[in-house]
């Protein structure tokens, strides 16, 4: 499932954990909402690995709720950025740009219910 943008998650090996760590490392992207076929083929995957990386990309709740319900896996990190402005202008390059991928969604309150 690796390399093409249609599917709703990629799954790679981690060589350098697997190195570093001495345990067979993967890193799954989860980059859409998961159906039930696509989250029972990725967990049989993720069987022959015995450390594996989740990134739920957006935090989409129903990527989390799978998460939260039918694995051992628990929150280890949650990537915040901050930007401030700074007085005296200046000039912006045009290929730098500052965004927000995530909209203010109110049903993300409710992972706080499981």
């Amino acid at each position: 499932m690796t390399g093409r943008d249609d599917l709703a998650y990629t799954l790679n090996p981690m060589q350098w954990d697997t190195d570093f760590f001495g345990l067979s490392c993967a890193k799954a992207v989860l980059a859409r909402p998961l159906k039930r076929e696509d989250w029972d083929e990725l967990k049989s995957r993720l069987e022959k690995f015995q450390l594996v990386y989740l990134e739920n990309q957006n935090s989409l709740p129903v990527n989390a709720r799978l998460i939260g319900l039918e694995t051992s896996a628990y929150l280890v990190d949650i990537n915040v950025q901050f930007s401030k402005q700074l007085p005296g202008g200046g000039a912006r390059a045009d290929d730098i740009r500052i965004l927000n991928p995530m909209p203010y969604e109110e049903r993300l309150l409710d992972l706080v219910e499981y």
